[in-house]
């Protein structure tokens, strides 16, 4: 599951916000003796817990798309350098024997 970035954006701080106030919400129903205290306490313990589940796989997925695309990059960058700087073209001798040399080296 890969939520977009203004959707991540938005609900993290809800997520960071939702564990103080649950602990909050269930203090005071205690206090007050509030009916159904038990089951709020799950439904919220659940809720925040789902909540957190979704951003924590959604960073997962989003990070490793950066990291996968950098590494893309990467390569092409790599495979750029050997055309550009590596092979001169004033004598193809030269360029050819310079290739396989450093083919030889990796």
């Amino acid at each position: 599951m890969k939520l977009s970035n203004k959707l991540y954006d938005y609900l993290m701080p809800i997520a960071l916000f939702a564990g103080p106030l649950c602990t909050f919400i269930v203090a005071v129903m205690t206090a007050w003796s509030m009916p159904h205290l038990d089951q709020i306490t799950a439904t919220l313990a659940a809720l925040e817990t789902l909540l957190g589940s979704m951003l924590v796989i959604s960073r997962k997925l989003h990070n490793q798309a950066i990291k996968d695309e950098s590494a893309d990059l990467a390569l092409g960058e790599a495979e750029l350098d050997v055309g550009e700087e590596e092979l001169d073209g004033e004598d193809e001798d030269e360029d050819i024997e310079e290739l396989e040399e450093e083919a030889g080296e990796m």
